[in-house]
């Protein structure tokens, strides 16, 4: 009993914090209609225009003194931090026109993307779990009175 005990704790301390892998954006548009596209969160902009833009993947986005926004829209600033390293914030945000008429055009929604893969930590857990089972499970067996049921 102890040792699984002990083989518990020694697997929890190994668990890696979840982080979020990518970001997703979900835009919903008026005039582009509905599209989706990732963004990978271990990757940087490709290029920062310090206090104005920053272009990640084949989107600019834009800070709140050049008129916040996406590609060619304008809105909410949908990051915190510096332009050269980024932090998406998650909600849906109302984004706007870049013309005169600054009309709404829709909303885009930023969320972290699940990832389809467990990350290892989970696995050794998963794998550990299971063998301490099946060790309670033997021992309990071999304690029952000498009776065991062999093939």
């Amino acid at each position: 009993m102890m040792r699984s005990v002990v083989l518990a704790v020694l697997m929890l301390g190994t668990a890696a914090p979840v982080s979020a892998e990518a970001y997703l954006f979900d835009a919903d548009t008026t005039d582009a209609g509905h599209y989706s596209f990732k963004l990978d969160a271990a990757s940087a902009p490709s290029l920062n225009l310090p206090g104005l833009s920053f272009v990640w993947g084949n989107h600019n986005f834009y800070n709140a003194v050049y008129g916040g926004g996406f590609d060619l829209y304008r809105g909410d600033q949908l990051y915190t931090g510096d332009e050269a390293a980024p932090t998406f914030r998650f909600g849906t945000f109302a984004i706007f026109g870049d013309d005169a008429l600054n009309e709404r055009r829709g909303t885009v929604t930023i969320s972290a993307a699940a990832s389809d893969v467990p990350e290892p930590a989970v696995w050794a857990m998963m794998v550990g779990g299971f063998a301490a089972v099946g060790g309670a499970l033997r021992t309990r067996r071999a304690h029952r009175g000498g009776m065991t049921l062999e093939a």
